[in-house]
C-alpha cells in the first residue's frame, strides 16, 4: 500500500507531464500549416517539457524512500534522454531527415523505457499503469513517425501530438487518481 506522503508528492509532476502532453498536442491540432522548421522547435520544446517532468518525477520518489533509487536513475535516464533529443530537434538542420529520425528514436526510446518503469513499479507506485499505458502510446507515435513523416511537418507533428493527447489525458487521470488515493490512506 502506497503511503499518502508518497502519493501527494507523485500528484505535481503526474499533472505537469500531462499538461506537457495536453499542451503540445492541443497546439498540433489547431496549427493548420506547420513549417518544418517550426514543427522541429515545437517538438523541441515538447521534449524538452518532457524532460522536464520525468526530472521533476524522480525528485518526488527520490526525497520519498531510498528504495525508489534505481527508479530516480531510470527516471533522470529518460528525462536526460528526452532534454538531450529536444535540444537537437531544435539545433540540427531542419529537414525532414532529422525531425523524424531524431523525433522517433526520443518518442519511441523513452516510452519504451516508461513502459518498463511502469512494470517495474507495478503495485509500488500509485501511477504504474498510467505510466504503461502513456509509454505504449508515445512508442507507438515514435514508431508511426517514420511510416507517415515523409508527408510532411503537419503529419509528423500530428502523429505526435495526437500520441501526446492521449498520453496527456491518461496522465491527467493518473494524477486525478494519485490525489484521490492520498485522500483515501488518509481517511483510514
Amino acid at each position: 500500500m502506497t503511503s499518502s506522503n508518497l502519493a501527494r508528492s507523485l500528484f505535481v509532476p503526474t499533472v505537469v507531464m500531462a499538461l506537457v502532453n495536453l499542451v503540445f498536442g492541443l497546439v498540433t491540432v489547431f496549427w493548420q500549416v506547420p513549417t518544418l522548421t517550426g514543427a522541429a522547435i515545437a517538438l523541441g520544446l515538447f521534449f524538452i517539457g518532457l524532460g522536464a517532468a520525468n526530472f521533476m518525477t524522480s525528485t518526488a520518489v527520490g526525497a520519498f524512500d531510498a528504495e525508489f533509487a534505481p527508479v530516480v536513475q531510470a527516471l533522470k535516464s529518460v528525462a536526460l534522454l528526452q532534454l538531450a533529443g529536444g535540444v537537437l530537434t531544435m539545433i540540427l538542420p531542419h529537414t525532414s531527415l532529422w525531425v523524424i529520425v531524431v523525433g522517433s528514436l526520443v518518442l519511441g526510446i523513452s516510452g519504451v523505457l516508461t513502459i518498463l518503469l511502469g512494470l517495474r513499479v507495478k503495485d509500488t507506485l500509485p501511477i504504474d499503469k498510467d505510466w504503461r499505458i502513456a509509454g505504449f502510446v508515445l512508442t507507438v507515435a515514435g514508431a508511426l513517425i517514420p511510416v507517415i513523416g515523409d508527408l510532411g511537418a503537419k503529419a509528423i507533428l500530428g502523429v505526435s501530438g495526437g500520441g501526446a493527447l492521449i498520453a496527456g489525458i491518461f496522465m491527467m487521470i493518473g494524477a486525478l487518481t494519485v490525489r484521490s488515493d492520498a485522500k483515501k490512506i488518509e481517511a483510514r
